[in-house]
């Protein structure tokens, strides 16, 4: 079986569009391709924390759930 890596990936839909970032080289394996803000989970973070945190990180968006 495969090493699975828990990853979230986060869906911005506002006005009949779809928010897509373009990947750096920090992501080397999809760099300069475009996609949903998305990234692994950190030690001890919730899928909910993730998403938030990588939606700030690639976008510097704040959402609702955001406690930064």
């Amino acid at each position: 079986m495969a090493n699975i890596i828990p990853t979230v990936g986060v869906l911005v839909y506002r006005n009949g569009e779809v928010l897509l970032v373009q990947h750096g080289a920090k992501a080397s394996h999809l760099h300069g391709v475009y996609g949903l803000p998305a990234g692994k989970l950190e030690a001890g973070e919730s899928e909910e924390e993730a998403a938030v945190r990588e939606l700030f990180e690639e976008t510097g968006l704040k959402t609702a759930a955001d406690s930064h």
